[in-house]
């Protein structure tokens, strides 16, 4: 039976700090602690380990060993050439040496020569792109036998598009023809 005293009872008031922010196991008066599982015993808990670290060093993994990728200088020589940025964007995201192939193969194309000594080239929004891609979609699941609505539905998860089933009808009727 545990006695009260002003609110507490008797094991609160017994309870003991540890060094860290936690509590020590209550002791009775013969110096036995009391608990449960791996705490029952005569001996009382050690005094050190356990807890977490009052340190904490942050993660830094080693990088000996890894090579360090270095920049292309050919996008130096992009640069001092005067190439537009946007193409210098370009063969930095793709390589030196898949720009250079790609420039290539466009230039052989003498309708885009402009008199100027440039190219003039025709390319697309790229949200014909992803136009022509949720079009598929649609397709493939009218295909597979779901309804306009299932499709609204998978359409709105996918591409966070909201489209209505007239759309949808003439986007079938499209690819069937």
């Amino acid at each position: 039976m545990q006695r009260k005293h002003k609110g507490y009872s008797m094991f609160q008031m017994n309870e003991k700090r540890s060094a860290g922010a936690g509590i020590a196991a209550p002791e009775r008066d013969d110096n036995r602690t009391i608990g449960v599982g791996g705490r029952q015993g005569s001996s009382p808990p050690a005094h050190q380990g356990g807890g977490y670290l009052n340190v904490y060093t942050p993660f830094k993994p080693h990088l000996r060993g890894l090579k360090k990728i270095a920049r292309d200088p050919r996008l130096d020589e992009l640069r001092k050439m005067g190439l537009h940025a946007t193409w210098q964007r370009v063969a930095a995201e793709i390589g030196v040496d898949a720009f250079l192939a790609m420039w290539r193969i466009v230039d052989q194309e003498q309708q885009w020569h402009h008199i100027k000594g440039t190219l003039v080239i025709p390319l697309r929004h790229y949200a014909s792109y992803t136009k022509f891609q949720r079009n598929q979609f649609i397709n493939d699941l009218s295909a597979r036998g779901l309804s306009k609505e299932q499709i609204r539905c998978r359409l709105l998860a996918a591409y966070g598009e909201t489209v209505d089933s007239s759309h949808i009808t003439r986007i079938v009727k499209k690819h069937k023809i």
